[in-house]
């Protein structure tokens, strides 16, 4: 997964809620590394942007 990939949640039965990933957030520890990573998307109709972890995601379409 990368910027500007077209996702959908896995658990989604409709599979109509289409996103665009537009960023990433990494939580690093008190030393410095990095422990977990999520998107950060964009859905469809919604105006707030959400973070999700990439497990719960899968690609529809990639961007070249």
């Amino acid at each position: 997964m990368k910027v500007g990939d077209l996702v959908k949640l896995k658990d989604e039965p409709s599979g109509l809620l289409i996103g665009i990933i537009i960023g990433w957030e990494t939580i690093y520890n008190r030393f410095g590394d990095p422990v977990e990573r999520f998107a950060s998307v964009k859905w469809q109709g919604s105006i707030p942007i959400d973070s999700e972890h990439p497990d719960m995601l899968e690609v529809i379409s990639e961007n070249r």
